[in-house]
């Protein structure tokens, strides 16, 4: 019923994953090498005192399964997870098997045996109930729609007592209330958590002893693309607040 390409198992059909993640992106991301480029990126953020960093440090030191959410061309936490420990049990998850291959590809050589790879929606994640011991989103929800059920997906799949380790950003608010209603409305009706913030999701699902920390504030670049992208059109400058929050079920 579901392909398995190359040892990756996948569970949504190739119209979706265009939708995500064109040809033209995935060119622009082999072309730059941009995978290379965010693995040592992510190195350098290990040199830095942070909190991020000292959820990447526990992450590697967990003899459990890691489910990384949504992790994209940045790898989420899992390039910092393996620099810290190349036999950290991953699985990483995005919309697109050509992103997740280029991934494999690049992995390939750096004895990592442990990672694995899946296609999959985090809306609807084809995973067992409590089967993860830690869950890890380094700016996975801020780019899902429908972010709160994938935050419910994860809740779901980890076991009781794991934790989930997120790194999420809040839009300031009077900076989306300058944009016109329409564009307001469009943004927010896709990823409502990205100006509501995230905590009282998490507390909603049934996570407890919830840690949220203010990490960094910083004005969206419109390179970014997205909303900063849109933004800039009308002379709006968007301001974000990123929090790391820990949250165990």
């Amino acid at each position: 019923m579901y392909p398995v390409v190359g040892g990756i198992p996948v569970f949504i059909p190739p119209w979706r994953q265009e939708q995500a993640w064109p040809e033209w992106a995935l060119n622009k991301i082999r072309e730059e090498d941009i995978i290379a480029q965010n693995w040592r990126r992510e190195r350098q953020l290990l040199d830095e005192r942070s909190k991020l960093r000292e959820f990447a440090m526990r992450l590697a030191k967990s003899d459990g399964l890691i489910l990384d959410v949504a992790s994209g061309p940045g790898g989420g936490f899992v390039p910092m997870v393996l620099q810290l420990n190349a036999e950290a049990k991953a699985l990483m998850c995005d919309l697109s098997l050509g992103l997740l291959q280029e991934w494999q590809r690049f992995l390939a050589d750096k004895r990592t045996p442990n990672v694995s790879f899946a296609v999959f929606d985090a809306t609807k994640m084809p995973l067992e109930s409590d089967s993860m011991d830690a869950v890890s989103d380094l700016g996975g929800f801020d780019n899902i729609a429908g972010s709160m059920q994938a935050i419910e997906q994860a809740y779901r799949v980890l076991k009781p007592g794991g934790t989930l380790f997120s790194v999420n950003g809040t839009v300031e608010r009077d900076d989306f209330l300058k944009l016109p209603e329409e564009v307001r409305a469009s943004w927010y009706n896709t990823i409502p958590l990205a100006f509501d913030g995230y905590l009282q999701a998490f507390e909603q699902v049934g996570f407890k002893e919830i840690e949220n920390t203010l990490e960094t504030e910083r004005e969206l670049s419109p390179d970014e693309g997205g909303l900063p992208g849109e933004a800039a059109k009308y002379g709006v400058k968007l301001h974000v607040k990123q929090y790391c929050t820990e949250a165990v079920k």
